[in-house]
């Protein structure tokens, strides 16, 4: 019996025979064949012995767009969304994340330097030498000068490696490359936060030293409040060199002495992640 005729009987005994003929329950669903039939999920993320539905889908169901997809013809909007359900609570046992246990470095704000900020054009970026000591990243925060309260221009997130006996951020070698943020809008009176949240957190390959930037991506400009006091004696501001003629990317890295002004909060190490190939990281924050 081929595939869909198999599916196609299942799916006249309802809902639950639908599931459990597709994916024996000591089995769990494959990969192959969660993206098979279900091709609009994306990503799946492997848990245990089972696959978590992505947490974006929220319980919803989208219909309309699942009614264009040929293999609705066989399976049914109804024998979907029980595979669905019987799916997501199968697999949420062993994947429910628990809350992070917050661990934050970096500088308040009130230490910003009064007398001007770092500036990032025409592809360069502003970041920060930093020592990780747990592994999991649930967000990094810089913060914008009250005065510059309209600004579209587009901010992107990165990650490198450290030359561990100098110090100095390798922009070519890349851990992230994240999301690119436009916050046009601050109150002209308190400086504007630029978060970049990660959830499920950002799994870095182990402890050490890392490079975090906040790129200019070649349109318009932007500051960033810093600190001259090194109040952050485990890392250092850099500005890497504009790159509006060579693609726009990360280019070599010059100190600017003292310190951003962010917060990294880290997730303690004890609390449940999913686990992801860095292939996977990429593409999700890319």
């Amino acid at each position: 019996m081929t595939g869909r005729s198999r599916i196609r009987r299942l799916a006249l005994q309802g809902p639950t025979a639908t599931c459990q003929g597709m994916f024996p329950a000591e089995a769990g669903p494959s990969v192959a064949a969660v993206r098979r039939l279900f091709p609009w999920l994306g990503r799946v993320v492997r848990g245990g012995t089972f696959f978590r539905i992505p947490s974006d889908f929220a319980g919803s169901l989208p219909v309309a767009r699942l009614r264009r997809l040929s293999h609705m013809r066989t399976l049914g909007v109804a024998g979907l969304m029980g595979c669905l359900s019987l799916l997501h609570a199968r697999a949420a046992p062993a994947e429910r994340l628990q809350a992070c246990s917050i661990v934050s470095i970096g500088i308040d704000s009130t230490h910003a330097y009064t007398g001007g900020s770092a500036s990032a054009i025409l592809g360069e970026a502003i970041g920060e030498t930093f020592v990780a000591d747990d592994t999991l990243i649930q967000s990094v925060t810089v913060w914008r000068p009250a005065l510059q309260d309209t600004n579209y221009a587009p901010m992107k997130f990165w990650i490198t490696t450290v030359d561990t006996l100098t110090g100095a951020p390798q922009p070519s070698s890349t851990i992230l490359s994240g999301d690119t943020l436009i916050v046009p809008f601050g109150d002209h009176v308190h400086a504007t936060a630029i978060r970049y949240s990660f959830s499920p957190p950002l799994a870095l390959p182990h402890r050490g030293q890392y490079f975090f930037a906040v790129q200019n991506t070649c349109a318009g400009y932007f500051d960033l409040l810093y600190d001259v006091s090194d109040d952050y004696p485990l890392g250092k501001a850099w500005r890497t060199s504009r790159s509006n003629f060579s693609g726009c990317g990360l280019a070599g890295a010059l100190e600017l002495g003292g310190d951003l002004i962010f917060t990294i909060e880290f997730c303690g190490t004890s609390t449940p992640v999913l686990r992801r190939t860095w292939g996977d990281l990429k593409a999700r924050y890319h």
